[in-house]
């Protein structure tokens, strides 16, 4: 194949991790407000409780003829005999909140300055464009073998399923004999921005299916990625005899916590819409906002590692997924409402109130093979959220758990032996069904 190696590469990254005033303001709060806490921790304290009560016990009575430390200096000395020297525990504590911050902020400059190495050798056979409509493209990446419709989540870069070299689900399934296609959304355009999710699933996704469907002459396997799943979920239930199975990787379903809260709090929702409604999308770094909210620490202690990583492949791992990260893209304004204040608002789709062209999302309609793969360790989509959804599936579906995160289930380095393969065998099994 000629063209090009992959769907265009991620720009550099002047102001990642996005959004960075968030990431600053998380940094400042948790290291720069160190020093304070510890007087309020010393105070709490019931050792230090208990060292100044013994120090107001025992010390001479006050008077103009009373020799030895004044009340603060025997305090102090008391403090000091039980071991804790508050002046210096004060200083270290502001000390190392210093270091910290500052590991962290030279792992953010690094990281913006790095050269970007090559996701792809110059020789490596890349996909063809299949089609384009719009701002879509779904991507061919060849071979003769059954095709395989790989459909990614609407928020983040297609490009996480074909990320380097080493990682790389496309080129792996491929490699084993399959014919694969993957949808890349890319940012919303003009007439993207006035689409719901019927748009993207009843006609520009039906419309793909049903054109490789004719072309191979034989029903196609889905393969859905996160919101990709619910995606390729719903397709299925439209167009049943273009799909052969549905496999569907760390795909949410049930949006309320286990104590039936929702897992975005209502007053984040309450502030995202009218934010929608005005400017009509959400941007990029309202989605990113969201995402830190499920751990605000998490980049900090990714960065604060990055400015010691000496490994020349975890370097380059790191920057390839990290510029993917950060290249989000807007959501519609209302695919945005369907799925922000329907799905975790509402949790439209565990109450059978989620509708696509009119018809309900119903996972216990599904007549064609299935499969589930719900990463152990996703925060992302917390497990129950996945097993929910599991559970709704008719019987004889193939439920599996990796060890995995959200992310590390599809580009980690044990995705290959837990994910791609997994997947691989079950994609062949339906083929000779």
């Amino acid at each position: 194949m000629t063209g090009p190696p992959s769907p265009p590469d991620p720009p550099a990254h002047a102001a990642a991790p996005r959004p960075l005033g968030l990431h600053l303001w998380v940094g400042a709060m948790t290291w720069m407000s160190s020093p304070g806490a510890s007087i309020a921790l010393k105070s709490a304290s019931h050792i230090w409780s208990e060292v100044a009560r013994a120090a107001e016990k025992n010390r001479p009575a006050p008077g103009p003829e009373a020799d030895g430390p004044s009340p603060s200096e025997w305090a102090r000395l008391a403090h000091r005999a039980a071991g804790v020297d508050g002046v210096n525990l004060a200083r270290a504590v502001e000390a190392e909140a210093r270091r910290r911050f500052a590991t962290f902020l030279a792992g953010v400059r690094r990281y913006q300055g790095a050269a970007r190495p090559a996701r792809f050798s110059a020789g490596s056979a890349g996909p063809e464009p299949f089609r384009r409509e719009g701002t879509t493209t779904v991507w061919d990446y060849g071979g003769t073998g059954r095709p395989v419709l790989l459909i990614p989540s609407l928020v983040n870069r297609a490009y996480i399923l074909d990320l380097n070299e080493e990682a790389s689900l496309c080129r792996y399934l491929r490699r084993q004999g399959f014919r694969v296609f993957l949808v890349d959304w890319d940012a919303p355009g003009e007439l993207e921005m006035g689409f719901d999710l019927d748009d993207y699933i009843a006609r520009r996704l039906g419309d793909v299916l049903e054109r490789i469907a004719v072309a191979a002459g034989c029903p196609v396997p889905l393969v859905g990625y996160c919101m990709g799943g619910n995606l390729a979920l719903a397709l299925a239930l439209r167009k049943p005899a273009h799909v052969a199975g549905v496999s569907l990787l760390a795909t949410p379903w049930d949006f309320r916590t286990p104590d039936g809260g929702p897992t975005i709090p209502p007053a984040v929702l309450a502030a995202l819409a009218p934010m929608i409604e005005r400017l009509g999308h959400l941007p990029v770094d309202g989605l990113q906002s969201l995402f830190a909210l499920l751990d605000p620490q998490l980049v900090l202690r990714k960065f604060a590692a990055f400015a010691a990583l000496e490994n020349s492949d975890r370097l380059r791992d790191f920057l390839h997924l990290e510029d993917w990260l950060n290249d989000g893209v807007a959501l519609a304004g209302k695919v945005a409402k369907e799925c922000l204040l329907g799905w975790y608002g509402e949790n439209t789709p565990a109450e059978g109130r989620w509708r696509v062209a009119g018809v309900t999302v119903d996972p216990s309609r599904l007549e064609v093979p299935t499969q589930v793969m719900i990463p152990a360790k996703d925060r992302i989509v917390p497990p129950p959220s996945a097993r929910a959804l599991a559970r709704q599936l008719p019987s004889g579906a193939e439920v599996l758990t990796p060890s995995l995160g959200h992310i590390g289930m599809i580009v980690g380095r044990r995705a290959p032996a837990q994910v791609w393969a997994p997947l691989s065998r079950w994609l062949g099994e339906i083929g000779r069904s």
